[in-house]
């Protein structure tokens, strides 16, 4: 076993609204209360994972772990989020629909390649709703340098408690420890993390439609189409 695996940091680089929460539940909040269940030191094995925290710190070589997520899918999620309490939904898919390409189209240009300007974000950590994100420049030899440092990459579409227990499994034989999952009551079930509006407007996209959003989305578009997602195979070695 690499001697180095048991000082690297487990770090999560949770980029906003791509599932990071139900990934947090069923899989991070495991894996550290086992660990401290079983006396195994985590001191220098975790790392602060909760909230946005900026992929600089991949620097620091840790084991790292982070999920992309389809563009049109994240956008719309991120809009309904962002919209609370700013926009009215009028409960008419048309219209709810206009507001959502206005707001995309000409209000806002922050929700544009979004998850390409977290990788590349330096700040340690930023709201999902700070309007500073527009202006972060993409680098996309950093993208590239980044993403080729992340140990597990999963793509949000895939995640469901079976892909989570595979990620357990691996994390377990990285750290070469005895997996024991023993926390059912922890799992949340994943209809507790869906937005009802945001998965209706999905929904009603046309090909067309999409295909305006996925122009906003360019950078993001090629990222989540050319990455190699997670595939578990407990038996390899991964010297990360």
């Amino acid at each position: 076993m690499d001697q180095n695996r048991p000082n690297r940091k487990l770090d999560f680089y949770h980029i906003p609204k791509t599932g990071g929460r139900y990934f947090e539940v069923n899989t991070l909040n495991i894996v550290k209360y086992d660990f401290i269940k079983n006396g195994i030191p985590i001191k220098d094995k975790f790392h602060k994972y909760k909230d946005h925290k900026s992929f600089k710190f991949i620097e620091d070589n840790p084991f790292a772990i982070t999920l992309l997520r389809n563009p049109v899918d994240r956008t719309i999620s991120h809009y309904f989020y962002v919209s609370q309490g700013r926009q009215p939904f009028s409960g008419n898919i048309k219209i709810d629909k206009k507001n959502f390409f206005d707001y995309i189209e000409k209000e806002n240009h922050s929700l544009h390649n979004f998850q390409a300007k977290s990788i590349c974000n330096q700040k340690y950590e930023y709201f999902v709703i700070d309007d500073n994100v527009k202006d972060i420049v993409i680098d996309n030899n950093l993208i590239k340098d980044r993403l080729s440092k992340i140990n597990i990459l999963i793509k949000t579409e895939d995640i469901d408690l079976n892909l989570c227990n595979n990620v357990l499994r691996y994390i377990y034989k990285y750290f070469d420890v005895n997996y024991k999952k023993q926390l059912d009551n922890i799992e949340l079930n994943a209809e507790s993390f869906k937005n009802e509006k945001s998965n209706e407007m999905r929904q009603s996209l046309t090909k067309s439609e999409r295909s305006i959003i996925e122009g906003y989305m360019e950078v993001d578009m090629e990222i989540y189409e050319t990455s190699k997602f997670f595939a578990i195979d407990i038996d390899s070695t991964n010297n990360g």
